[in-house]
């Protein structure tokens, strides 16, 4: 069956409906069920005069009254549960980029929070670009790993990497005034837990690798042992300066 509509072709054959040469689609309170939303693919290439960004579905909200503190605004939610016990990957969402050519920047996701006008948070309020969080609630996990975040590098034999590599990669912008940032990696506990780090030896080179001598170490004076040759310097409290000995050798 097909129905046409002005410049819009509307087609289903029973399981599908194809729509063709429709830019917007506007719908309130409709609830779509069992469906399938296939977006396409681009038809030609975009000159960057005419189309900046081609972006296939946006979900854009302005919120212009407080809905009180026990609700939630968001563009989209999604949510997936268990019916029944599952012996394959379970996921809410999947977000994967295929990459078979030169590009320039790739993300599978990219998250933005931008402050565009003077603004405050809570006290004790978290403003996050990425937020992670694995809640037991009253529950007993009986096997598996729990993370809130899970970060893997892959590859096979014969892949090759002509830069650099990096599970997690911490950056802050040059133009940040320093006062704003007070730490690269902070890290909290409300529990007491067994150890900040857990390292596995098998496989790490080196603990710490300082790419810069001058930035992290200073000459040792009165440390203890001829073979020492620098120190770390770190930060005991908020003022006290302490010091752990590196030796050149063993």
């Amino acid at each position: 069956m097909s129905v046409f509509y002005r410049d819009t072709e509307f087609s289903n054959d029973g399981k599908t409906v194809t729509i063709k040469n429709l830019t917007t689609i506007s719908a309130t309170g409709v609830a779509i069920s069992q469906a399938k939303l296939n977006i396409g693919t681009l038809a030609s290439a975009y000159s960057s005069e005419v189309v900046a960004t081609d972006v296939r579905m946006v979900v854009s909200i302005s919120q212009d009254a407080d809905v009180g503190e026990d609700n939630t605004i968001g563009a989209a939610y999604f949510r997936t549960a268990t019916g029944i016990a599952q012996t394959g990957q379970f996921a809410t969402l999947m977000a994967r980029v295929s990459i078979a050519h030169n590009l320039f920047d790739a993300y599978g996701t990219q998250s933005h929070i931008e402050l565009d006008d003077d603004a405050s948070a809570n006290a004790a309020g978290n403003l996050a670009a990425i937020s992670g969080k694995f809640d037991f609630n009253k529950n007993t996990l009986g096997a598996g790993l729990a993370h809130a975040g899970l970060f893997i590098v892959d590859g096979g034999v014969g892949a090759v990497c002509s830069g650099t590599a990096d599970v997690v990669w911490m950056h802050i912008e040059s133009g940040v005034p320093a006062s704003q940032v007070a730490t690269i990696c902070k890290m909290s506990s409300g529990s007491t837990v067994a150890s900040a780090f857990n390292i596995a030896p098998a496989n790490v080179t080196n603990f710490l690798d300082l790419d810069s001598v001058a930035g992290f170490l200073s000459t040792a004076t009165g440390t203890p042992g001829a073979a020492t040759t620098h120190k770390i310097k770190i930060n005991i409290g908020t003022s006290t300066a302490g010091y752990i000995p590196v030796y050149a050798s063993y």
